[in-house]
């Protein structure tokens, strides 16, 4: 402390912060996605709709919709 021989803390430029700003945004989005469908699923098996990835379909979609389900 007494010679002022602490090294410069490094701080990114402006576009590398906002660059990784952008790709943890986008990282979340992803895992919202992932979780919405991983819970589209669940909810598809338990009302007897074993579709897989085609649950994703349109055609998917209106048998998701059409299952009877409980409140």
């Amino acid at each position: 402390m007494l010679h002022d021989e602490f090294p410069r803390l490094h701080r990114p430029a402006v576009q590398s912060r906002e660059v990784l700003r952008m790709l943890r945004y986008r990282q979340k989005l992803i895992k919202i996605r992932t979780m919405s469908k991983n819970s589209l699923q669940a909810l598809a098996l338990q009302s007897g709709l074993a579709k897989g990835s085609r649950l994703f379909t349109q055609a998917g979609q209106q048998e998701l919709s059409a299952a009877v389900m409980s409140p």
